[in-house]
């Protein structure tokens, strides 16, 4: 009995010391490094959204983009708007900047806090000079646009990028998405190549920050009049706009900072 509890006590051991001996390979090997997040904020300046929140809801996206899972060293946010014919209709970059994170334990939390204090203030700056509110809603070729730099930027499934949108999603340029509106119903025809969001979460906001009728010179209507129906067809569409729908989110009201 003696001698079988010593050997069952040496091959104990001798499992110990080859687990010990694996585990110290392991971290003795160079570690593969998740590379860090990216995130875009896009912003739909028509006229048919309400222009006065509008550096408000900008400094709301850029607080959620800050809290993105794998935010860390490298990390950057572009911030984008949609486009006009001045510009073709392509989206305008309004800036790209690294966000300020700390790998150093001594610099403490409030310098990183400064920073980005410092960051928000300057997009601030940029936002107070854009220009008047466009007529145009080219949002899809914008979102395209974006998904297009974060997957140039290395966005895969493998790191957690993100692309914040503020729109009331009232296309006007893309034909199948205006028209399906115009209609009141899902067309089957002319629909476009779904964009690819695989590895970027879609977080779409605004949709019911709109403006109605307004009495500037000769009364115009900005935007229909909703239903119920309405409104769920305009979340159906933009969902079909995207490879991996279910990466989508859709929040009626826009955060504010």
């Amino acid at each position: 009995m003696e001698a079988k509890n010593i050997a069952t006590g040496l091959a104990i051991g001798l499992l110990l010391m080859g687990m010990a001996g694996a585990a110290y390979y392991w971290l003795d090997q160079p570690q593969e490094q998740k590379p860090p997040a990216k995130a875009i904020v896009l912003l739909d300046v028509s006229d048919s959204s309400p222009e006065e929140f509008l550096c408000d809801i900008l400094t709301g996206l850029v607080d959620m983009a800050l809290e993105t899972e794998g935010i860390d060293e490298g990390s950057t946010l572009g911030i984008f708007k949609t486009g006009d014919p001045s510009t073709a209709l392509e989206p305008v970059s309004i800036a790209n900047l690294e966000i300020p994170v700390s790998t150093r334990v001594l610099e403490g939390k409030d310098v990183v806090r400064n920073a980005r204090e410092r960051m928000m203030i300057n997009l601030l700056a940029k936002c107070n000079k854009l220009q008047e509110p466009t007529q145009y809603s080219a949002i899809f070729l914008a979102t395209k646009r974006a998904l297009q730099q974060l997957k140039a930027m290395g966005c895969t499934k493998r790191i957690g990028c993100v692309l914040l949108i503020r729109t009331d999603g009232q296309e006007t340029e893309e034909q199948w998405l205006r028209d399906s509106l115009k209609k009141g119903e899902m067309l089957e025809k002319g629909k476009p190549t779904a964009l690819d969001n695989s590895g970027i979460a879609i977080f779409i906001c605004g949709f019911s920050e709109t403006k109605g009728e307004t009495s500037k010179g000769k009364k115009k209507s900005m935007t229909r009049l909703r239903t119920s129906h309405s409104a769920d067809l305009l979340e159906s569409l933009w969902k079909q706009v995207f490879t991996e729908p279910r990466n989508v989110v859709f929040q009626p009201i826009c955060p504010r900072g």
